[in-house]
């Protein structure tokens, strides 16, 4: 196994992921999907959201955007069912805040929490939204992640319980998060998010159970990677499972969850 690290390489997005469109531009047409029949569109202040059965219309005001979730300008804020969005201020910490707008039943509700946090995912209902606030005054990229119940307005950490790589298990206690998100995918039923993470030790996968508490999973990825992780993908499949993409579109790895095991292809 690898040597145990006392910085689990292992991050959410960044704030400077969603520094991407600065305060007053005009970020021209925002799209970001949930499930099947589940988007968001925002365009000149106006939002647009579909689901199943449904849709509406809400204006937004300046400085809301739907928030990217990783360097590659991947957008999120879309639960799977398409009822909620998240849309994101673009100075947050401003005035020591960091400030939310949540559009569901036609109409925007803020959301305000001390400090700089930032956006990474949502619960397929709307009922959590996960987020992390920056843990290291000169690194920019450690991170809390947080967990935030709307129904009992509680922020909770999010624990790491398992690490595994494709030579076993280890144990996570006493580590720390760190890294910078460049690739993601979610399964079939939105109840898993899983994002790709450049570190300075390894590349590796975040997988985070959406609405199912306060914890997360991380898969480490060879060392050998780190030098072609910018051209990597993520697709998930079945049964808690998620394929790691070449640039070609093979697949060179395949980690299942459920059963903390990951499996690399040859050649890779």
């Amino acid at each position: 196994m690898k040597p145990s690290l006392r910085i689990l390489t292992c991050a959410l997005a960044s704030a400077s992921v969603l520094a991407a469109a600065p305060a007053g531009a005009n970020p021209g047409l925002q799209r970001a999907a949930g499930g099947p029949g589940a988007s968001a569109l925002l365009k000149n202040g106006m939002l647009t959201m579909h689901w199943k059965g449904g849709s509406a219309r809400i204006q937004v005001p300046p400085d809301y955007l739907l928030p990217a979730v990783t360097t590659r300008g991947d957008l999120g804020g879309v639960s799977y069912d398409g009822r909620t969005a998240v849309l994101a201020y673009a100075r947050q910490g401003e005035g020591g805040r960091s400030r939310f707008l949540i559009a569901e039943d036609g109409k925007l509700k803020p959301l305000v929490f001390r400090g700089t946090v930032a956006f990474d995912a949502v619960a397929p209902r709307g009922n959590s939204i996960y987020l992390t606030r920056r843990a290291s005054a000169t690194d920019a990229t450690r991170y809390t992640v947080l967990s935030y119940n709307r129904v009992e307005r509680v922020l909770n950490p999010v624990a790491t319980k398992v690490v595994f790589s494709a030579e076993g298990t280890e144990q996570p206690d006493g580590w720390t998060m760190q890294g910078q998100p460049l690739a993601r995918a979610t399964a079939a039923d939105g109840t898993w998010t899983f994002t790709l993470y450049r570190s300075r030790e390894y590349p590796f996968i975040h997988a985070l159970p959406l609405g199912q508490g306060s914890w997360a999973m991380c898969v480490e990825l060879p060392e050998s990677w780190n030098g072609r992780v910018g051209t990597l993908r993520l697709r998930a499949g079945h049964d808690q499972t998620v394929d790691v993409l070449n640039a070609k579109g093979a697949v060179i790895a395949t980690a299942d969850i459920a059963n903390t095991r990951l499996t690399l292809k040859t050649p890779a």
